[in-house]
């Protein structure tokens, strides 16, 4: 079959670099059934590739990705690219913050994992501006608009605090971007 192939490669790369491999072969909605195997499993962390090969048009990292992204109730780490042989590794990990309580432990594991690797870290906070209904077109005035990135900006800096003294070894940069949170990720990643 076609995707035991596809397990036969992976069954490979896992043996050779030392990992623990158990192949499943699923039937039903990708999505629905990567969740149904995360639902009683002690796996703290989903790696999953983002290979958008579906037929959503706007999707950046593909519908399944997105989809157990989501939904999944714990930690999810999307692969977007995997060097080929001879191919610079890439030295920045991507998290997106919010400054809610929930992004703590995403900022935590990524500040972590850096510095075990000797990676930099980019931090990512999208926000949008208020809008104010009945006013079509809407145009923000300058005042509300820088009013509202100096207030994000805040939040930010707020989310970092204490965890750069920690993390001495782990370069770490903050991008601001006006947007969708999961469309500015997907394309910063």
């Amino acid at each position: 079959l076609i995707s035991d192939s596809y397990l036969d490669g992976m069954s490979r790369l896992c043996r050779e670099s030392g990992l623990e491999f158990e192949p499943r072969m699923m039937d039903g909605k990708h999505h629905a059934e990567i969740l149904k195997d995360l639902d009683g499993s002690e796996h703290d962390l989903v790696v999953i590739g983002a290979l958008g090969i579906g037929r959503a048009r706007d999707s950046v990292i593909g519908s399944v990705c997105e989809r157990v992204a989501r939904q999944a109730d714990r930690d999810v780490w999307v692969v977007k690219h995997v060097p080929e042989p001879g191919e610079a590794e890439r030295d920045t990990i991507l998290v997106g913050i919010d400054g809610s309580p929930a992004s703590e432990a995403p900022l935590r594991w990524a500040l972590d994992h850096a510095s075990r690797h000797g990676l930099a870290l980019e931090v990512v906070h999208a926000y949008a501006i208020p809008v104010y209904p009945g006013v079509v077109p809407y145009v923000p005035p300058v005042g509300i608009t820088r009013a509202t990135a100096d207030f994000e900006d805040r939040v930010v800096h707020e989310a970092l605090a204490g965890w750069r003294e920690r993390y001495p070894d782990v370069p770490v940069t903050t991008t601001l971007v006006h947007g969708r949170p999961a469309a500015v990720l997907a394309e910063a990643s």
